[in-house]
């Protein structure tokens, strides 16, 4: 059975407390995972396990982070081990 991921991007920006409400919203929709913009995991780099912690508590798997295309290489390491 296909499983599908949702991105943020139709819902705007869901920084902040507005990210665990989306969060919600996409489990409720029934999606499997999620998709974000680097932007929304950079707080959590220093703690992945608390983002894990969100998307396990609502079923959801991280599916994929996406970088704009000026983001410095630096990020791209850092982004690497997150997703690990």
């Amino acid at each position: 059975m296909p499983r599908f991921a949702c991105m943020e991007l139709m819902w705007g920006d869901v920084s902040g407390d507005r990210f665990e409400t989306w969060l919600d919203e996409v489990q409720s929709l029934g999606f499997d995972g999620i998709a974000v913009r680097s932007m929304y995991v950079q707080p959590f780099l220093a703690e992945p396990r608390a983002f894990i912690t969100l998307l396990d508590k609502r079923g959801l798997e991280l599916a994929g982070v996406y970088l704009r295309i000026d983001d410095v290489p630096a990020s791209f390491d850092a982004l690497c081990g997150f997703m690990k």
